[in-house]
């Protein structure tokens, strides 16, 4: 107790006098202060358990103890608390998982679905509380402390400002500014709330006191610091508590996991080398987030087709009738994507592209068969059923509604019309012009003879052919499509087929992909509207590299770029004197703080020091370089290696052995690759690095880009979710693999009964591919998609996911026959809170033939150290030969601006990066 009128005794002062003496008496002040908060942290995590939270909150206090005499700053004891209670509640949970509680589970999993508060407040902030913690534990370090102090523990401004050694004024500017980080926060997990809604709301959740169990549980975590558990917690307390020191140790120290631990483990699990820079930032490191994530930019002159669902927005408006619908997945088709020779990422069984996502913002161009790819998965995103047709030379797809197949044929751009106004099928198709030849003998001739098709059709000859093709609006005089090429004469060749010939397929939508713009400090991102010829294997010629005449019928549907294929750059100057590149930095191990040279350098140069650094990209890559300036002392060396499948196994770039300027030709080892890791490892004393620069060109569709038009041009600026994604794809027939792109063994899945080319189930009838993939943060959803047969009704296979091990598993899906050849999109969100690592198990039956073309695993999760910085963004373009640009800095991560052109304008290029 204070003498009356003294001032009571700080946290620091309670925490030293514990840390000598073994006061309890200050140790329980010290619970009596914060057992409140730190009880509801753990109860809002573990969805009103009271028996878990109990044991979470004696377990804090258990760390506390043990720890008194070594935490620095004792006034932000509140924060270290609010911290130690998420480590500790993350523990009880992956615990939970290795117990393979089930039950339990599933009944804390029901509880977190309720409402835990029992006051009667809004139903928004109800749904505001889940996310509560995380958002609290978004904030910088100053700021977390007065929210703590303030909300969470219901202090008064004047003693929040007492406690944290500042003024009251102070005081009042962090939660000022906390709000509205946490309200942006919210935000984007789609919670609005007002800053008077945010703060009443806040001011509920303070807990002055804890229950009398818990007070007394913690009181006694005195004891138990001083006796190693044994008098006052149970084994299981202590236990937890050594699992939050030992947390707060590893991000203190390393900052993210060892590699080489990583490496053995991930030798026996196949799992990718994942170790993030999560966990409390040490004083030394910029507190900021240190990656943006989901950053888009969109005009009010060009559709946001982002995502699906933004592209579902902007095409498929209320009250639209099927057909409706199916015709604007048509319109879309062939407005992103012009009929030339397919790109080739070597990723697919089919050697194209059919991600109509991809289609749309990397490539904007290919064949037949990834326009029948794009409708089927597009159609199939709204519901539709949908499959592919074979027929002469060309393939198309058809959609159902109505009950009947209709044909949307976006290769060649056309559909054709019943009298009554109902789209055709491919067999009605045949049918018409089958009859037509069959009844014009005449014409026998020309039948198949291009040259002589083309003939009869000038000046609208071909309106004597076939009455349904004749409805058609997408031929000109001469019977030729917008693209100038083909059109009718194509048309009176390919559906000239018979019925044994014109076969059932799916070409295999390969959905998965999306577009994820991360922006880290010192990282920039160009998009052209112009390219330097640059392209993945095709045709050199490719017309829409130099013009956009064949794209006429895409400006008729809006397209407004002035092309279609774009060459930009992703470039990361790698902040090494500062340090900010620590917080997104894969591993981080025997590396010095900032400060001192060289920059990058060893913190002991006895041992090797690590950097891996990871290099996403939405873009598929066409170049690479690294520009090092190294520091290399006597004996010493700078070995740089890099991976392309996520650390498991790592490629030798170059070994530095000389000081100077070093560029590094990462070509062949990231063409055709949008993610991989770079790692540098410098040996001997006086050496380093003193700058780093990464730079590719990157391809991308120009047709999607945020365009500006004359006049005034509205500007909407978002910063998404703080998500990241690790994907698993490689072709699925390795030998093919070999020399071009990895492969799906390159993941090493464990493979029993199945083959390693498409999986093919072997002679047993039975087998398994089990995949595992670790990510960076704590997983939120997994998604696959597969492209495979299933021939018989028995034949396909099973999709389970674990997230312990292997221990248990959830199914997630069925890829089902009979088929000859089928795709499924699957995103499953069963996902338990705190986990890193999941294994996708794919169970194969077999009575005749099941087997997997290809196969995408997508696997969402929290950036560690995701949050919201503002984002400079820069368009430059021309306005009669003159150049302009607009330079804006994004303060807040949802903005509104305007840019006004005073004439049409040339459109050049839009740079996103970090605003210093």
């Amino acid at each position: 107790m204070s003498p009356q009128g003294a001032s009571p005794p700080t946290d620091a002062d309670l925490l030293a006098r514990y840390a000598r003496t073994g006061d309890g008496g200050a140790f329980r002040d010290l619970v009596d202060r914060h057992a409140g908060m730190v009880h509801a942290a753990c109860l809002r995590e573990l969805g009103g358990d009271a028996a878990r939270a109990e044991e979470a909150a004696q377990a804090v206090f258990v760390a506390l103890s043990r720890k008194a005499g070594t935490i620095r700053d004792a006034g932000a004891l509140g924060a270290w608390l609010f911290q130690a209670a998420r480590l500790a509640v993350a523990t009880l949970r992956r615990e939970e998982l290795r117990r393979r509680r089930r039950e339990a589970e599933a009944a804390a999993r029901r509880n977190r679905e309720g409402d835990p508060m029992t006051t009667d407040t809004l139903a928004v902030w109800r749904e505001a509380l889940p996310h509560l913690n995380e958002a609290v534990a978004a904030l910088r370090a100053k700021q977390q402390q007065a929210v703590v102090l303030h909300y969470l523990e219901g202090r008064t401004q004047r003693e929040t400002a007492r406690l944290l050694g500042c003024t009251e004024g102070a005081v009042q500017e962090r939660i000022a500014y906390a709000l509205g980080k946490l309200r942006a926060f919210l935000a984007r997990r789609g919670v609005t709330l007002s800053a008077a809604a945010l703060a009443s709301g806040l001011h509920t959740m303070a807990v002055p006191s804890a229950p009398a169990s818990v007070l007394a549980a913690c009181a006694g975590a005195g004891t138990a610091g001083a006796t190693n558990g044994a008098a006052a917690s149970s084994g299981a307390v202590v236990s937890l508590a050594d699992s939050i020191l030992k947390a707060f140790f590893r991000a203190k120290v390393k900052a993210a996991a060892v590699l080489g631990a990583a490496v053995v483990a991930a030798a026996g699990t196949g799992a990718a080398v994942v170790a993030a820079a999560a966990g409390p930032l040490s004083s030394s490191d910029d507190p900021r987030p240190s990656v943006v994530c989901n950053v888009k930019v969109v005009s009010d002159k060009v559709e946001d087709v982002t995502t699906l669902e933004d592209w579902k927005k902007a095409y498929i408006k209320p009250g639209m009738t099927d057909s409706e619908k199916a015709v604007a997945v048509w319109k879309t088709v062939v407005k992103y994507r012009h009929q030339s020779p397919p790109p080739s990422e070597a990723l697919s069984h089919a050697g194209c592209v059919h991600d109509p996502m991809k289609t749309i913002h990397v490539y904007g161009y290919g064949m037949c068969c990834c326009a029948s790819s794009n409708i089927e998965g597009l159609a199939r995103y709204l519901g539709f059923q949908a499959r592919g047709r074979i027929l002469n030379a060309h393939s198309v797809p058809e959609v159902f509604y109505d009950n009947a197949w209709r044909l949307l044929d976006a290769s060649l751009m056309n559909y054709f019309t019943q009298e009554d106004g109902a789209i055709a099928s491919v067999d009605e198709i045949r049918k018409a012009v089958r009859g037509w030849w069959e009844a014009h003998p005449e014409h026998a001739g020309m039948r198949g003879n291009d040259a002589k098709l083309r003939a009869f059709a000038k000046n609208e000859g071909w309106k004597q052919g076939p009455p349904l093709l004749a409805r058609s609006p997408f031929y000109d005089q001469d019977g030729i499509n917008g693209a100038g090429w083909h059109g009718w004469p194509s048309n009176m060749m390919e559906y000239d087929w018979p019925d044994e010939k014109c076969g059932v397929f799916d070409y295999g939508p390969a959905m998965g992909y999306q577009v994820n713009v991360q922006l880290r400090p010192g990282e920039r991102l160009t998009r052209n509207w112009s390219n330097r010829g640059l392209l993945v294997p095709g045709d050199p010629k490719l017309d829409i590299l130099t013009t956009r005449k064949p794209l006429g019928f895409q400006e008729k549907l809006g397209d407004i770029a002035p092309g279609r294929i774009g060459n930009g750059t992703l470039e990361y100057d790698v902040p090494l004197a500062s340090g900010a590149y620590r917080g997104s930095a894969l591993v981080l191990e025997n590396l010095a703080a900032p400060g001192g040279s060289p920059a990058l350098r060893a913190a002991d140069p006895a041992k090797p020091g690590l950097l891996v650094l990871r290099m996403p990209c939405s873009y598929i890559y066409l170049t690479g370089e690294a520009r090092l300036k190294a520091a290399v002392g006597t004996g010493g060396s700078i070995a740089v290696s890099f991976s392309d499948n996520h650390g498991l196994d790592w490629k030798p770039v170059a070994t530095v052995e000389k000081p100077g300027e070093v560029k590094l030709d990462l070509t062949p080892f990231a063409y055709r690759r949008y993610d991989y890791r770079l790692k540098i490892e410098l040996n001997g004393a006086g050496t380093g690095l003193e700058a780093l620069a990464i730079r590719h060109d990157i391809l991308h569709s120009q047709a999607p880009l945020p365009a500006l038009a004359a006049g005034k041009n509205t500007i909407a600026f978002t910063a998404g979710a703080p998500e990241g994604t690790i994907t698993l794809e490689g072709n699925m027939n390795p030998d093919a693999a070999k020399g071009k792109q990895v492969a799906h063994t390159d993941y090493r899945p464990e493979l029993k009964g199945v083959g390693p080319e498409i999986l093919r189930v072997g002679d047993t009838g039975t087998g398994e591919a089990v995949y595992t993939v670790a990510t960076p943060g704590d997983l939120v959803r997994v998604r696959l998609n597969a492209h495979y047969r299933a021939r018989d009704a028995k034949d396909g296979y099973e999709v389970f996911l674990s997230f312990d091990g292997g221990s248990s598993w959830k199914k997630a899906g069925d890829l089902a026959g009979p088929t000859a050849a089928s795709s499924k999109y699957i995103v499953f969100t069963d996902v338990p809170a705190g986990v890193r690592t999941a294994k996708v198990k794919l169970a194969g039956r077999q009575r005749n033939t099941t087997c997997c073309f290809d196969l995408r695993i997508d696997a969402d999760y929290r950036e560690p150290r995701g949050g919201f910085r503002p984002v400079k963004v820069t368009y430059v373009w021309e306005e009669g030969g003159q150049e302009k640009r607009d330079v804006h800095v994004c303060q807040a991560a949802a903005e509104t601006y305007a840019i006004t052109c005073g004439a049409k304008p040339l459109m050049k290029s839009i740079v996103l990066e970090l605003a210093e």
